[in-house]
């Protein structure tokens, strides 16, 4: 995958997209315990000529975690970090779309649902999805 609409075009063939509008896709995967999760891929911009993509999930409510205890997460994750949209605490996973391989956007989709499922049970006990 080059750029944007490349991931767009290979998204929309192999995932059920629940909603979809410019630089922002919605998908819903199944978790266990007949739970959900609810993972965004979103355009993030561009950093050296290559333009870079963000999966993105909500786990809770900013109050959910102290700040310095997400630094500190952040510090231990293999990939992604912690970061504060609005009012929601959120799960991120950042790449470059220059020489992607479907390979390495499918295993952190999907690792990006499960790890969020997981947090969010942690954080709130609660499926939010």
């Amino acid at each position: 995958m080059a750029d944007w609409n490349d991931l767009c075009a290979y998204v929309r063939s192999n995932y059920k997209i629940t909603s979809e509008k410019e630089g922002f896709i919605n998908l819903l995967f199944e978790t266990d315990d007949l739970r959900s999760q609810r993972v965004f891929i979103t355009k993030s911009g561009s950093i050296q000529d290559s333009e870079w993509a963000d999966i993105v999930t909500v786990v809770g409510k900013t109050s959910d975690l102290d700040p310095a205890q997400a630094l500190v997460r952040n510090w231990n994750m293999k990939i992604g970090f912690f970061a504060h949209l609005d009012d929601s605490l959120c799960f991120v996973h950042r790449f470059p779309l220059l020489d992607l391989q479907s390979s390495e956007l499918d295993a952190p989709l999907r690792l990006v649902a499960r790890l969020g499922d997981q947090l969010e049970k942690e954080f709130t006990g609660k499926d939010l999805h």
